[in-house]
């Protein structure tokens, strides 16, 4: 799961939910791809997209070797959203489809033409658009 938001957090959370199941949750941050402490003993990852990034900088074929089933990247639309740190860590998200892993975006307020541009960012060719954005209103 990649997530915009605290990494630690989210970590945390899926540990207290998944409390006495026997999922194995891992968090990776910057510091963990840096110090070489990357772990293959998960079976739910969240990763900060700033470890993300420098994971396929310098690590590449880590996907592959993990043998990644599903990866989820929490308010996509961040994409474009954030700007400012685009160039270097959401830059990571380019062709992420090369890796021939299913890809989940969620986001509760892309549009039509957003999706669109995401779609064509992370080289996703024909992809399937699951709710409407005018189903869920915002309140």
């Amino acid at each position: 799961m990649l997530s915009p938001h605290t990494t630690q957090q989210c970590h945390m959370q899926a540990t207290k939910y998944f409390l006495g199941t026997s999922l194995r949750i891992e968090k990776l941050l910057p510091s963990n791809v840096a110090a070489g402490e990357i772990s293959s003993d998960f079976d739910l990852l969240f990763i900060s997209i700033h470890a993300f990034k420098d994971l396929m900088d310098n690590n590449d074929e880590q996907l592959q070797q993990w043998n990644i089933k599903n990866i989820f990247i929490d308010e996509y639309h961040n994409i474009f959203g954030k700007l400012f740190c685009h160039t270097n860590s959401w830059m990571s998200l380019r062709n992420l489809a090369r890796h021939n892993i299913k890809i989940t975006l969620l986001s509760a307020t892309a549009n039509t033409l957003l999706m669109g541009f995401v779609g064509h960012y992370l080289g996703l060719g024909n992809y399937k658009v699951i709710g409407e954005l005018d189903q869920y209103p915002m309140l």
